[in-house]
C-alpha cells in the first residue's frame, strides 16, 4: 500500500467545486470511497455540486466492479456514471476507454470544466496517459471552436498549469 499524491483528495467546497473522476480496474478504488463520502454528504442533507465517473471495464456483465452500489449512489445524486467497456463498446456509445467516453461528452465536461471542475484519474499509465492526452485535445478542440489557436506547446503549458490545482493523477504502471 502505498499513499496517494498530496493533491488526490476531494476538493474542500464540494457544495461548490464539480470533480471528474477517470479510472479503469483497480483504479475505482479511491472515487469509490470519494463517492460514498458525497452520498453520506447528501443523506445528511448537504447540497453538493455534481459529480461524474467515467469507468473503463472489459465487460458490464464480468467485470463492473461494484455496479450495484454505484448505481445506487447515481439514483441518489451523488454522481453521474459513464462507462467504457472495451470488449462491449456497442454498449457505452462506441467507447472503448475512457478517454474515448470522455470525448463523446466532451461539450458536457467542457461546460463542467469551465464552471471550476476538479479533474482526478486514477488507474493504469495508460488510462493516465490517454486521458491527460484527451483533455489536451479537447482543450485545443475549445480553444478552435472559438476563433483561436494553440499550438502545441501552449497547450501543453495550459495542462501543466492545471496540474496540482485542478488535475491530479494517482497512475501505477
Amino acid at each position: 500500500v502505498k499513499p496517494s499524491h498530496g493533491a488526490f483528495h476531494p476538493p474542500n467546497d464540494i457544495e461548490n467545486t464539480p470533480v471528474i473522476m477517470f479510472c479503469a480496474g483497480t483504479g475505482l478504488a479511491p472515487f469509490r470511497g470519494f463517492v460514498q463520502e458525497r452520498a453520506m454528504q447528501i443523506q445528511a442533507g448537504r447540497k453538493l455540486a455534481p459529480a461524474y465517473l467515467f469507468i473503463g471495464c472489459a465487460h458490464p456483465e464480468k467485470d463492473a466492479l461494484f455496479k450495484g452500489e454505484l448505481t445506487q449512489w447515481e439514483k441518489e445524486g451523488a454522481v453521474q456514471l459513464f462507462y467504457a467497456y472495451s470488449k462491449a463498446s456497442d454498449l457505452s456509445k462506441g467507447c472503448k476507454h475512457v478517454q474515448d467516453r470522455l470525448w463523446a461528452e466532451r461539450e458536457s465536461m467542457v461546460e463542467v470544466f469551465n464552471k471550476g471542475a476538479k479533474l482526478y484519474v486514477c488507474g493504469s499509465s495508460m488510462v493516465g496517459e490517454g486521458v491527460a492526452s484527451m483533455t489536451k485535445r479537447i482543450y485545443q478542440d475549445s480553444v478552435e471552436a472559438n476563433g483561436g489557436s494553440k499550438s502545441d506547446e501552449e497547450v501543453e503549458s495550459w495542462f501543466q498549469g492545471i496540474k496540482g490545482e485542478r488535475y491530479a493523477s494517482d497512475v501505477f504502471t
